[in-house]
């Protein structure tokens, strides 16, 4: 028999992914009743979900409410992207000593299927590679944290133009680069500039209503 526990566990894993793939936008209600129908599990399977997300920081729960899928002021977008450059910032310095060739290999085809995609999971296993690459286990915990918050953040930023995607490509395609020759300064400078000025532009959406979901 599967228990309660596991099947959670089960139902928030589903949760996490339609949030973080835009299935539910910051700010969406999450209904009990409604889940518990969708995945043919109880209510109190589904509430014990909710409450995964709610310490996965992908929702809050609002007294008297119900549960909603988190959503973010301008500040707190401008912090998370400035707390996720700063930590990138240190991983990258311990990548460029550590990281292999295969992981080198990794890059560059996740690169390759950036430049023909362009999608946000591609770039953020890109991300992860260059995580792991770094060999910090509380780093990458901390780094895989932020990916969620910016992933969902993500689901608010209006399609980018051909220009704007072509502009992302040459950031990594440089931080590769950068990777791969062991230059951790350049690889620094390049996200690191890229990363906050993705916040700030975001937090200005957020703030003038200007979103995917508005």
């Amino acid at each position: 028999m599967i228990s309660r526990t596991t099947l959670a566990e089960s139902v928030a894993s589903a949760l996490r992914h339609a949030i973080l793939d835009g299935a539910y936008l910051c700010g969406e209600r999450l209904v009990e009743l409604s889940i518990a129908q969708e995945m043919n599990v109880s209510q109190n399977t589904a509430r014990d979900a909710l409450r995964l997300l709610e310490q996965d920081g992908l929702v809050v729960k609002r007294a008297r409410l119900g549960t909603y899928v988190r959503d973010y002021s301008p500040d707190e977008v401008i912090e998370i992207y400035a707390l996720w450059a700063a930590v990138e910032d240190l991983a990258l310095g311990w990548a460029a000593e550590r990281i292999t060739s295969d992981q080198i290999v990794d890059l560059n085809q996740l690169l390759h299927e950036f430049r023909d995609h362009a999608r946000v999971d591609t770039r953020f296993q890109l991300h992860a590679v260059l995580a792991g690459a770094a060999g910090r286990t509380r780093t990458g915990e901390l780094l895989n944290q932020l990916y969620n918050q910016v992933r969902l953040l993500e689901n608010l930023r209006p399609p980018r133009s051909s220009t704007q995607k072509n502009e992302q490509l040459a950031v990594y395609t440089a931080l590769v680069y950068a990777i791969s020759a062991r230059n951790a300064d350049r690889a620094r400078e390049v996200l690191y500039t890229h990363l906050i000025a993705e916040g700030e532009t975001l937090a200005a959406f957020v703030e003038a209503g200007d979103t995917a979901r508005a």
